[in-house]
Parts: structure tokens; C-alpha cells; sequence
């Protein structure tokens, strides 16, 4: 899969792999080729001879504010996915507050978009549009969200994580012809989490992209902190009311995140990969005055927008109706 680093906001792939000790996002097409035909996958990003162009707009959108421009994120998106030859594509868009897509119309947009042009280049899209208004599971940040992904793929991962990667994954093998219909599609992506095959394959594949073999092994048998890049300080924000969790503003997460240095602020600026922010509690759960809500992961010194997060969270005396994590297929 070709990929990218992070835009504005949003965390990208890339910034978040390379936090494993050893990973190299910048292989020669020679050295993808092999990869894919001796593990099945690999994750990289764009080079010279392949989607060049990208490389630069991708870092120009960044600077000239036009991250959430459609037709740039259509380009984007399809020109990496049909440098690979794709037969099938099954594509996430993120709506709503944390998401550069803020309402359902603008999503449809863009993934009618997607789904023309990427069928016009000979694969099959779909497009889902999933709920961005609460972050997705618990972690925030560039290591702590490697880690989740190690978790989920030990079959440890948070509930509405698994249920996306579930769909996804089935809709793509649906696609494919490796199952006849989506739950069996979601069936078979289940049995290679809970029978050790994806995280072996995870393994091989980080391995084969330059992270040794003690590393590959420790992070996703041992204790994956013993190299994973992890913060000196963390600062607990609790709730300051008791009740149910209405809600939980992705944004505002996002924008601390960024700010302790999970983003790039401007063209040529070094990430960190170790800060982030834990969420214990989850927008619908029961929260008691004084229980920790998130977890801030940060540098000695560092400050951050604690009130704003504090903020993020409103809490009422009953249960508050939950939007879907699915809003809608586009096919």
C-alpha cells in the first residue's frame, strides 16, 4: 500500500509506522515487489519514479491550506491506488467533528468522487462513511496508536476499532471474490486475528522494511514499550461531574495531540512519536466526578490545552443517544 505522512490534523500512516524502531517507508519498487510476493503487503510512501507529483502536492496542500480540497484529495487518493494496479478499493471517510469532511452531504461528495473516477481506472470502489465526532478507540498519537494496532491484531483491540477493521476488511475480500458476502468476508478477517495470522503477517512485513528481528519480536510478542518510543510525563484529566458522557469532541483532541508535536505545524518539521492522550472513558459511558477520563502522554515542561480538553467533554444525568459508527456504503 502506498501511503502518506500526516495532513493538518490528521495523523498520517507513515509518521505513525516509522515509529517503530528500524521501519523504512522508503523502499525502491524492486524492493516492494519482493516484498509483496515473499509476505503479501507491505506499507510505504510515494518515491521518485513512483507518483512523484503526489509527493510534492502533498506537502504543498499542506502549507497553502487546501488539505480538505476535494478534488486534491481525489487525486490524492486514486493516483496512489492506481499506481498499484488495485482490482479493488475499499475506502474510510471520516464525517464529522474531528474529520475534514464536517457533514454527511460533503462526505457523499467526495466519495462519489472517489467511486467514479476510481471505477474509471478499472478497480472496484466502495466508500463508507464512518463517525468522526469521538475519536475512534482509545488511542491518540503516533506510538500509542502503533500499539493499539498491535493490541487489535492480538485480538485485545477496543470494540468500535474492531468493528471497523471487521467491515473494511470484509468488504474488501467481498470485493475480491474471497467471500461471498460481507459477513463471511468479516468472518474470515476475525479468524486471522484470533488464529495469529495477520500479527505474524504484521510482523514479517515490518521486518522485511528494516526492523530486526528482536524488535519485530518484542513489540509483537513481549513488551512492545521495551521499543516503542514512550513519554516521560502523564497528566490525568478527570471528570468533573458525574453522569453519562454525551460528548467527546474529536477536535479538540486532535488539536492537543497536534500541538505536543504528534503533527507538523509547517512544511520540513521533525514529529514527535512518543506524546499522545489515552482515553479511558468513551463518549456513552458512565463517568463518576473524579474518574480519569483521558490520559495526556508528554514531554517534561510541555504545555497543553488542559482546560480545552476539559472542555471536549460534556456530561449529562442520562444516557445520551449514540450516532452509528457506520453512517453509509457508497458503491
Amino acid at each position: 500500500m502506498i501511503s502518506g505522512r500526516g495532513l493538518d490534523l490528521t495523523g498520517g500512516t507513515l509518521d505513525k509506522l516509522v515509529s517503530i524502531p528500524g521501519f523504512s517507508v522508503n523502499l525502491h519498487r524492486k524492493e516492494m515487489e519482493l516484498l509483496v510476493e515473499s509476505v503479501g503487503c507491505c506499507i510505504v510512501g510515494q518515491t521518485d519514479d513512483i507518483v512523484p507529483a503526489d509527493k510534492i502536492l502533498y506537502r504543498i496542500r499542506d502549507a497553502t491550506a487546501t488539505v480538505n480540497n476535494e478534488n486534491l484529495i481525489v487525486a490524492s487518493v486514486i493516483s496512489k491506488k492506481a499506481a498499484e494496479s488495485l482490482d479493488a478499493l475499499v475506502l474510510d471517510i471520516k464525517v464529522g467533528d474531528g474529520a475534514f469532511m464536517k457533514d454527511i452531504k460533503t462526505g457523499e461528495s467526495l466519495a462519489h468522487k472517489l467511486v467514479d473516477i476510481g471505477n474509471s481506472s478499472g478497480m472496484k470502489v466502495s466508500v463508507y462513511l464512518t463517525n468522526m465526532d469521538s475519536p475512534l478507540g482509545q488511542a491518540v498519537g503516533n506510538a500509542l496508536e502503533v500499539a493499539e494496532a498491535i493490541e487489535t491484531l492480538q485480538g485485545k483491540g477496543p470494540q468500535d476499532l474492531v468493528e471497523l477493521v471487521l467491515i473494511l476488511g470484509g468488504k474488501l475480500l467481498q470485493l475480491t471474490g474471497r467471500s461471498r458476502t460481507l459477513e463471511e468476508g468479516k468472518s474470515l478477517i476475525d479468524k486471522t486475528i484470533h488464529n495469529g495470522e495477520a500479527l505474524d503477517r504484521f510482523k514479517r512485513m515490518i521486518m522485511g522494511q528494516g526492523t530486526s528481528c528482536e524488535v519485530a519480536n518484542e513489540i509483537c510478542h513481549g513488551d512492545k514499550w521495551k521499543y516503542l518510543p514512550k513519554a516521560d510525563v502523564r497528566t490525568n484529566i478527570i471528570a468533573n461531574s458525574t453522569g453519562y458522557i454525551e460528548t467527546l469532541s474529536a477536535m479538540n483532541v486532535g488539536k492537543v495531540t497536534h500541538s505536543l508535536g504528534c503533527g507538523r505545524k509547517m512544511q520540513g518539521d521533525r514529529i514527535k512519536y512518543h506524546p499522545g492522550i489515552i482515553l479511558w472513558k468513551k463518549q456513552g459511558e458512565f463517568v463518576t466526578a473524579g474518574d480519569v477520563i483521558m490520559e495526556v502522554h508528554h514531554d517534561q515542561g510541555d504545555t497543553f490545552a488542559a482546560q480545552s480538553l476539559i472542555d471536549s467533554v460534556k456530561i449529562t444525568p442520562n444516557p445520551p443517544p449514540l450516532k452509528p459508527l457506520l453512517i453509509k456504503l457508497i458503491e
